[in-house]
């Protein structure tokens, strides 16, 4: 089989090329769209919208699409234009809107299947039912745990396998210079704007939904991945098409050198003992040291022996959710289970050890008020992070849009209308708007301040802090609320 995979939102389809080269499969992507249809912007491990020719060229049996619950309109616009230029071509559809929508999902038109949950296994499966028999009558196609199926309007369902054994699979790294590992699978967390509390507990999946990696596999991963990449760089300066590829390749090689390696789990650092470990082994190797590492994390995940391990281990930057700036919304509502006593002795252990904090923040949420937005802010200022600010988007299958539903904002079964997460506010009274725009604006603006600052040095730390204390007081003298209102005024 020859299967093209497109999508903007998830890396999951690396790990199913893999599945799919070892028996004999062709496999290529990501793809950020196709033809002038595109799901997302260009950033590493996509590339640009695969064009008409490719697929004519490669004789493209099946396209993977991973459709999100914010990009459907044009997931849809894309199987329409394939459907057009190929009408042989079969059409996968996953993700996680497939995973928790899959009633509404298979009935789409132009969809042949989908599938729920991880794809490794039932891709391939798929992949190996299609090439013993192109035309389906055997019917093994219908038959596959995880993939359902639509024969002409008629649904043809299946149940959920357990949990993989997630050592068993590669992440596919040819023809990409990606500097991001995963060192497990799934959250273990469970707040109340994401799907994964309905994944564990709704779906019926049986085995362990978060799960960590052989720390060897993962260190061995690391080590051949840095070759891996700089043998992409030197082969497009060597051999790329244009001067401008070959410049362009030479100047990523240079930054690349000196880039940290991005840990790109949900919950990096959940089993501690793992952890420390994993810190051990990687500040031993003088390659992988010199580097360093970006990771995420809870902050009730870490304490003194954590960042001990951490700064050993040449974390440069850590990512922390906190979400909201008072601590009755933060763990009544969003269920983050942190006090603010956490937040603000994580956050001086953190600039002790020199590690910068990447703080995640969203404002917007059902039942938020101008005052507790403020509060985020004012947080944000006290702690020293480095603010990324998100508007709180209310997606299926989650409690923040069931609490959404519950005020008012939305009627029952109602498809919010939301096409990103950087859309204006759908969760904030009209009079309240204005207001908590110019919140966003003001996160915005240190985050943008910080960001032309040097991180290095004692002095420019000292520098960066005094430069930020100052951004910071005249954004909130510039803040204020009408208490009869609570617009802002000037």
């Amino acid at each position: 089989m020859n299967v093209i995979f497109i999508g903007a939102s998830s890396v999951g389809p690396r790990w199913i090329m893999s599945s799919l080269k070892r028996a004999h499969h062709n496999a290529y992507g990501i793809y950020l769209g196709y033809e002038n249809i595109t799901l997302g912007e260009s950033a590493v491990p996509f590339y640009p919208p695969v064009l008409k020719n490719f697929l004519q060229d490669k004789s493209i049996d099946m396209i993977g699409v991973t459709m999100d619950s914010l990009n459907i309109e044009s997931t849809l616009q894309i199987i329409e234009a394939v459907r057009r230029d190929f009408p042989h071509v079969k059409v996968v559809v996953g993700g996680i809107h497939p995973t928790i929508e899959p009633d509404e999902t298979i009935r789409f038109p132009g969809v042949d299947y989908i599938c729920i949950g991880e794809g490794e296994l039932p891709l391939l499966e798929l992949c190996n039912a299609l090439d013993e028999d192109p035309s389906c009558k055997n019917g093994l196609d219908t038959k596959i745990q995880n993939i359902w199926a639509n024969k002409n309007g008629s649904i043809f369902t299946n149940t959920l396998r357990n949990f993989a054994d997630i050592d068993q699979f590669e992440f596919d790294r040819e023809g990409i210079a990606y500097n991001g590992v995963f060192t497990g699978r799934g959250c273990a967390g469970n707040c109340n704007f994401c799907a994964s509390p309905f994944i564990k507990s709704k779906l019926g999946i049986k085995g362990k939904y978060f799960r960590k990696r052989k720390l060897e596999s993962v260190i061995t991963e690391i080590e051949e991945m840095i070759g891996l990449n700089y043998r992409h760089f030197l082969g497009v300066m060597l051999r790329g098409p244009l001067l401008i590829d070959r410049l362009r390749a030479a100047y990523q090689f240079c930054a690349y050198i000196f880039e940290p390696i991005r840990i790109k789990d949900d919950s990096f650092m959940i089993d501690k003992k793992w952890f420390l470990r994993f810190a051990e082994e990687f500040s031993r190797r003088p390659r992988l040291r010199r580097r360093g590492f970006i990771c995420g994390a809870r902050v009730n995940e870490i304490d003194e022996e954590t960042v001990t391990a951490l700064k050993r281990a040449n974390c440069s930057t850590i990512i922390l959710g906190f979400e909201s700036g008072d601590e009755e919304y933060r763990n009544t509502s969003l269920k983050k289970r942190i006090t603010d006593a956490e937040i603000f002795k994580v956050s001086s252990m953190l600039k002790e050890a020199g590690i910068t904090m990447l703080g995640q923040w969203m404002i917007g949420m059902p039942g938020e008020t101008p005052e507790l937005a403020l509060k985020s802010l004012k947080m944000s200022l006290e702690i020293g992070d480095v603010p990324q600010v998100h508007i709180a988007t209310p997606l299926p299958k989650t409690k923040m849009l069931e609490q959404a539903v519950a005020l008012g904002y939305f009627a029952p079964g109602e498809r919010p209308k939301v096409t990103g997460i950087y859309d204006d506010f759908t969760m904030v009274r009209p009079e309240h708007r204005n207001t908590f725009r110019q919140l966003y604006n003001a996160f915005k603006i240190i985050n943008a301040q910080l960001d032309r600052k040097s991180t290095g040095g004692v002095f420019s730390r000292f520098q960066r802090d005094l430069h930020r204390k100052r951004v910071g007081e005249i954004l909130l003298e510039g803040i204020s609320f009408d208490q009869r209102n609570e617009n802002v005024r000037p």
